[in-house]
C-alpha cells in the first residue's frame, strides 16, 4: 500500500522516509501500526521509473491542455473549430469545406 496516500502514514514514514531518500539499494524497515507490523521498502531504480513515467503523464496532459485552451481561444476568437486561421480544413468528415460547426467534428 503507498503510504504517501495516506495521512495516517505521514508520521509513521517520515523518519523513514528521510533515511531512504539518498539510498542507493533497495532499503527495507519495519515499525508497529495499530498493534500490527508494518513493512517498509524502497527501490530507488522502481522510483526513479514511476518518477519518470508519471513526469511523462504529465507532460502529455500539459501538451492536451494547451490544445485544449487553444481551442477554446479560438472559439472565443470566432474562429470555427478545426480550422486554421478561421479557413476550414478539407478532411474525409468535411469534404465539401463546410465550416466546421462548435459540435467538435
Amino acid at each position: 500500500m503507498p503510504g504517501r496516500r495516506y495521512g495516517e502514514f505521514a508520521d509513521l514514514l517520515r523518519d523513514f522516509h528521510n533515511s531512504t531518500c539518498a539510498a542507493q539499494e533497495e532499503v527495507i524497515g519495519e515499525t508497529s501500526w495499530q498493534g500490527l507490523r508494518l513493512l517498509m521498502a524502497h527501490n530507488p531504480a522502481v522510483a526513479a521509473e514511476l518518477t519518470a513515467a508519471r513526469d511523462n503523464q504529465i507532460k502529455d496532459l500539459e501538451l492536451k491542455a494547451q490544445g485544449w485552451a487553444g481551442k477554446l481561444a479560438g472559439q472565443d476568437a470566432g474562429i470555427p473549430i478545426g480550422t486554421a486561421s478561421g479557413i476550414p480544413v478539407v478532411t474525409q468528415s468535411n469534404p465539401r469545406r463546410r465550416p466546421y460547426t462548435d459540435r467538435g467534428n
